[in-house]
């Protein structure tokens, strides 16, 4: 993590000319044995954490199996970013920088959650647009003892899934320990589902908001139709 994050700024130094050589490309990165990493959700551990969870959760792991969204950005999700008609959610991820010129992310909303959206948006007598999807998880932390991401921690132990440490915390309690299982696990759920289901990677960064220089931004309605196809491909959660 240290060394990306040197390369990235010394990157960067390089482009606006301030140094002619980014040193750190020249220090090898240690060989990845797989340990550490988070991992991803099977279906039937989805639908383990499904059948403890209230409506809100219930809609919330949906959206992180189904759209690949992070913990922040599902939980703060407003009915005016959904286009039942056209079938989309468009919104702009936190982690895009400030600056980035990039434009909203258009993603297709997968069959099943499409269904419980509208369950849901009929439930709460058609609420403004402004108005939250999730009205109390919107308004919870992420990081705090009670917030979000450590609730779905302890719904993690509550459904008897197994969530070993993979790497402990940092020497003089620096740091915090990192479990196999989090709610980011979701996100690599939804990319190794679409990759088992054999979708392209050009249309599984698309979907993740993964940049790349040879990506357009600039989508069409036409190839809308076509991420719609390929989303739905996720096989759906049993129940």
């Amino acid at each position: 993590m240290d060394l990306k994050a040197l390369r990235s700024a010394l990157n960067l130094a390089k482009r606006r000319g301030y140094i002619e050589i980014n040193l750190t490309k020249t220090v090898d990165e240690e060989v990845d044995d797989g340990t550490g990493k988070r991992k991803a959700f099977t279906p039937k551990q989805v639908g383990d954490l499904l059948k403890i969870v209230d409506d809100e959760w219930y809609g919330l792991i949906l959206v992180g199996y189904y759209a690949g969204f992070r913990i922040g950005d599902a939980s703060t999700l407003k009915w005016g970013e959904i286009d039942f008609s056209k079938k989309t959610i468009t919104f702009t991820p936190d982690k895009r920088k400030i600056k980035s010129r990039k434009p909203p992310l258009v993603e297709p909303i997968h069959k099943q959650l499409l269904t419980w959206l509208r369950l849901w948006y009929a439930e709460h007598k058609k609420p403004e647009p402004t108005k939250s999807v999730f009205p109390t998880l919107s308004q919870k932390s992420i990081h705090r003892r009670n917030g979000l991401s450590n609730t779905f921690s302890r719904m993690i132990k509550a459904a008897g899934i197994a969530n070993p440490i993979v790497r402990e915390k940092g020497e003089g309690s620096r740091g915090r320990s990192t479990p196999a299982l989090s709610f980011h696990s979701l996100r690599h759920t939804f990319n190794t589902q679409l990759e088992a289901a054999n979708v392209s990677e050009v249309t599984r960064m698309r979907l993740s908001d993964h940049s790349t220089p040879s990506i357009s931004r600039d989508y069409i309605d036409s190839e809308m139709s076509h991420l719609q196809k390929e989303i739905n491909k996720i096989p759906s959660l049993p129940g």
